[in-house]
């Protein structure tokens, strides 16, 4: 318990997946067949909360690496990931776009 498994602001190339325990994540609390950073599987990114164990847990990860050099063997699969990446990487443009435009409304309203 209260151990951690990362801190933000570090790059992370990991999937990690709760398979026992319970772990706070970004003021959230997952818990067994949760997972956690998936959007690291379509590009590389800065981790934006830190990881902190509740109880004891058991936690798998998956790194981005081994799911490409995986995937490669399989044409079909590679093609569905990558627009499901250009799919997760525009949605993420537009949410940024969107805070950015935001901020900008209000510090003139």
């Amino acid at each position: 318990p209260e151990e951690l498994v990362f801190t933000a602001g570090r790059l992370n190339s990991k999937l990690y997946v709760i398979k026992r325990g319970v772990v706070s994540f970004g003021g959230r609390v997952k818990t067994s067949g949760s997972v956690m950073c998936e959007d690291c599987l379509y590009k590389e990114s800065v981790n934006g909360y830190n990881a902190k164990t509740l109880t004891f847990a058991i936690l798998f990860t998956l790194h981005r690496s081994d799911l490409l050099n995986l995937i490669d063997e399989f044409p079909e699969t590679k093609r569905a990931f990558r627009r499901l990446a250009i799919k997760a990487l525009f949605r993420s443009e537009v949410l940024a776009y969107v805070a950015a435009h935001r901020k900008a409304t209000n510090q003139f309203a």
